[in-house]
């Protein structure tokens, strides 16, 4: 199920417009049942949202495409999360995904990415 939820967020990132790479990408979604420990969402599950996230933010600032043409890969530094309370069954939710921090090897032609 966490494949077809990332499947899902790349179709959907490139029919929603495009994003600079420094703003902030938006992701609704809702907690499906496969996702739930007795009644909230699992921590794999989330994790599984954020990377969800991160595609959709990719693709939508085109770093996505260029990155796939020069097979550069997308490592993560670093994740933080703030749980404010858990999410339930069919909830939804909104999840923000933003690129904090790029030095200068991903810099190009004097404007990132």
């Amino acid at each position: 199920m966490r494949r077809i939820r990332l499947a899902q967020a790349l179709i959907r990132a490139k029919f929603k417009s495009p994003i600079k790479a420094t703003d902030t990408a938006s992701l609704s979604f809702r907690v499906w049942l496969t996702e739930i420990d007795i009644s909230i969402m699992n921590h794999a599950a989330i994790v599984t949202v954020l990377e969800a996230g991160r595609i959709d933010a990719l693709v939508r600032s085109t770093f996505f495409k260029i990155a796939t043409k020069n097979n550069w890969y997308f490592p993560i530094q670093a994740i933080t999360v703030q749980y404010y309370r858990p999410l339930k069954i069919f909830q939804k939710a909104q999840l923000y995904s933003k690129i904090s921090f790029a030095d200068e090897k991903w810099k190009r032609d004097g404007t990132y990415v």
